[in-house]
């Protein structure tokens, strides 16, 4: 029974990881919304989508290099190696963030830019170190580091409330603390050795061949993602970002399952690429159906206890909006699978170049919606980005026969 339970636990370990960081955020959205304001929340969301920003880039630029290159080496000591290089390169990369992000300290406050970048910095280190266990097939040391984390948070945020530490220093503080102390249980599954410039340059190379079309189709996604934000609060303003953001906030859990599975299954969908090609497809259509039918689940229970969620979060939610992100969460449950597969065939200049003109095509109906229907209008457009993505890249997999055996 104990062992059944632990290689449950093991299988899940990336929906857990990421539902840590789901909890994270709808906590720390509780405890802005109920503590502080909807203009403090709005200004979390919009820093929060900086950070995902940055998530995608490094993403792009390492965790892809990790989770697909890196997954397909099969010497043991040259797999570990070129891992440690790239986290090296991306370590380097965070301390060289500092300098300009010192200076927003000349319009903010300095403790408050200093504690978000603390936060954001050790966040991506955190990402960075949780593929590389997943490389390496430590999901036990992910599971660890996950619950350890919201455990902090959680304790640390009551700690504000009781003693009345209101403030976004404080959240941020809080982050920075829970995932210092997560990323370092990570650190203890890496295996140290000599760092090497020549393999630091086979890291660059490596890095170089990925993200030339990786960062585009990265980038293309982040935009086209939360453009709503940006959107709602250029064109009706922050209290039309809380209430999109409050909407989604319900469909988190969705996201949380979704994101958790492709990422902590990505090397063995790598792998399949490699030795079954028909055991991938089988896996993808089961993967995107399970979802779906999650999605449609949780989406009538969230209309059932639609006044419950109202009351815990202390403020209204627009049924309107609830609904057409249900809408796109079911559209993604297809386009994410798609994606996961070009990834690991490794076809990231269609996936940049059409990410891009997708990504164009959704913010621009988006925009113009919004002009005439507000949130709403910004949502629909949204929906037919995604819709308009999931068609193109099943059209790209079944033409160019990715998933066909050689």
């Amino acid at each position: 029974m104990g062992s059944n339970i632990k290689n449950l636990v093991l299988k899940l370990s990336g929906v857990i990881d990421v539902a840590s960081v789901s909890a994270a955020n709808f906590i720390i959205s509780l405890f802005i919304l109920r503590e502080l304001s909807d203009t403090h929340y709005a200004i979390y969301i919009n820093l929060f989508s900086v950070l995902m920003l940055l998530s995608t880039l490094q993403n792009a630029f390492f965790n892809t290099a990790l989770s697909v290159h890196c997954s397909k080496i099969n010497n043991e000591d040259e797999k570990r190696s070129q891992s440690l290089h790239l986290c090296f390169l991306a370590n380097i990369t965070y301390i060289c963030l500092l300098l300009p992000t010192i200076f927003f300290s000349l319009k903010y406050p300095v403790w408050l830019v200093l504690l978000v970048y603390c936060s954001h910095a050790l966040y991506l280190n955190r990402e960075l170190y949780r593929t590389y266990n997943f490389v390496f097939g430590q999901k036990g040391r992910v599971v660890f580091s996950a619950i350890i984390s919201i455990v902090i948070l959680s304790v640390a945020l009551m700690i504000g409330i009781i003693f009345d530490f209101q403030s976004l220093s404080f959240v941020y503080a809080s982050l920075a603390i829970a995932s210092l102390v997560s990323g370092i249980i990570l650190l203890s599954g890496v295996s140290y050795q000599k760092i090497k410039a020549l393999n630091l340059n086979k890291g660059k190379d490596t890095i170089a061949s990925f993200a030339k079309w990786t960062s585009l189709g990265s980038l293309a996604t982040w935009g086209q993602n939360n453009s709503y934000a940006y959107l709602a609060s250029a064109i009706i303003g922050l209290e039309a970002t809380a209430a999109l953001a409050v909407a989604r906030l319900i469909t988190m859990p969705i996201n949380v399952v979704s994101s958790g599975i492709y990422m902590a299954e990505r090397p063995k969908w790598a792998l399949l690429y490699v030795t079954s090609r028909c055991g991938l497809k089988r896996m993808s259509k089961i993967v995107s159906i399970s979802m779906f039918v999650f999605v449609v689940l949780y989406g009538a229970a969230s209309f059932i206890l639609i006044d419950f969620f109202a009351e815990v979060l202390a403020t209204s939610i627009d049924k309107t909006l609830l609904l057409l992100w249900f809408i796109a969460t079911g559209i993604q449950c297809f386009k994410f699978s798609n994606s996961n597969i070009l990834i690991v065939s490794e076809n990231f200049k269609y996936l940049g170049i059409m990410g891009v003109k997708v990504a164009v095509f959704g913010i621009s109906i988006s925009a113009l919606l919004g002009f005439y229907y507000g949130a709403t209008g910004i949502l629909v457009g949204f929906c037919i980005g995604e819709f308009t993505h999931l068609y193109c890249t099943n059209k790209h997999i079944l033409q160019s026969k990715i998933l066909n055996e050689n």
